[in-house]
């Protein structure tokens, strides 16, 4: 039996993927791709919490994230060796210099472009409609 929505589930796939890709090759490309999602995912988090002018303690960070506190702490450490986030206090930022830098842009201007043409993608699914409950 086929998956419902299908053709929606395989482009948001992708989409996930080709995200995580581009900023792990602007953040973090010393490591491996594959070995790097929950210290994207931290850092992601550290970024709302900068961005939304609110940064989070590792401690709030970790309720955020769903995470246990120890592992946010473990790749809270990574990113502040990696430049990657800043600690302000008991806050954590990103560090403005890397996350202006001509890579972190680059990056940033490619990740619009992949949403706005998985928008557009997705609109054209939409309007396909060629299998019931799709």
């Amino acid at each position: 039996m086929p998956l419902r929505h299908a053709n929606d589930r395989l482009l948001m796939c992708n989409l996930f993927l080709e995200i995580t890709r581009a900023v792990h090759a602007a953040y973090l490309l010393d490591r491996q791709f594959g070995t790097c999602f929950e210290t994207l995912y931290v850092a992601v988090g550290v970024a709302i919490g900068h961005i939304d002018g609110r940064p989070f303690t590792a401690a709030k960070l970790a309720v955020f994230l769903d995470s246990p506190r120890t592992t946010v702490m473990r790749r809270l450490d990574e990113l502040a060796e990696a430049g990657v986030v800043v600690r302000d206090g008991r806050h954590y930022c990103m560090n403005r210099v890397i996350a202006n830098s001509p890579a972190a842009l680059q990056c940033h201007r490619k990740v619009r472009k992949l949403v706005e043409r998985a928008v557009e993608l997705l609109s054209k699914l939409d309007t396909y409609n060629l299998v019931p409950g799709e």
